[in-house]
């Protein structure tokens, strides 16, 4: 079973200025892993 992602050692280490600058798309594709 996965875990949420916001729980994982990733997001930890993610700010807002970094997926403000990943733009939409991206910032979808990395919360969808």
């Amino acid at each position: 079973m996965s875990q949420h992602f916001l729980l994982t050692a990733k997001a930890r280490t993610l700010s807002l200025k970094k997926i403000y600058k990943m733009g939409e798309a991206a910032a979808y594709d990395l919360f969808r892993q």
